[in-house]
């Protein structure tokens, strides 16, 4: 998904007419704010994204509940801004508040707790601590590659993260082989695949340095 800066305006008046119309703490204000949230994050402003989903967060949580699934992607869409801005360690509590959540929402499986398996094995990975890293980025692959099958982005950036992970522990064999099955799901995508064939692209110069 491609974010423009110009799409910031358009979010903060927004959240601005919705206040006005609606009240404060009302869930549409909380949608313009995480849309805006996600926007200043994209466009390097992390600490006005930072506030801006912290204030998403909040309203989910008093108008439908802290185990809402709205709320549960606030605290991940907070935690993806954390990780960018470099705060792996920030990040990690956040994606581990967010699989919390999702864990009390209906069966415990809900499909967008797979970009919350991604970003906590990404921020344990950037902390170093890949045999911690292993188990989530496994999840989301498993689950995401089930649902949507192996060409999915969201599938591929988690092989991505997960041939990282298996190179930090020495794990050269099976990340070769992830490596290129990869790739060659990266040949059927469809849509804008820019970030994942950024992601292949280091994880295969990690991986012919390694």
């Amino acid at each position: 998904m491609v974010i423009s800066k110009a799409a910031i305006p358009v979010f903060r008046e927004c959240v601005e007419l919705y206040e006005q119309n609606y009240g404060r703490d009302h869930s549409y204000v909380a949608v313009a704010l995480t849309g805006l949230g996600q926007t200043l994050g994209a466009s390097g402003d992390p600490q006005a994204a930072i506030a801006a989903l912290r204030q998403a967060k909040e309203i989910y949580e008093k108008t439908l509940g802290p185990q809402h699934v709205y709320t549960a992607v606030s605290i991940t869409a907070l935690a993806d801004v954390q990780l960018a801005a470099g705060d792996a360690k920030g990040s990690e509590h956040d994606y581990r508040a967010a699989l919390a959540t999702f864990a009390q929402i209906g069966d415990g499986r809900h499909i967008y707790a797979e970009a919350a398996h991604l970003g906590l094995g990404k921020a344990l990975s950037a902390q170093h601590r890949f045999a911690e890293a292993e188990p989530p980025l496994r999840a989301a692959l498993a689950r995401l590659s089930s649902e949507f099958g192996a060409n999915d982005r969201r599938a591929i950036e988690s092989a991505a993260e997960l041939v990282h992970c298996l190179l930090g522990q020495g794990k050269r064999e099976e990340a070769g082989r992830l490596l290129e099955n990869a790739e060659h799901a990266l040949t059927n995508t469809q849509g804008d695949i820019s970030r994942q064939r950024a992601s292949l692209l280091r994880a295969r110069m990690e991986f012919d340095q390694s």
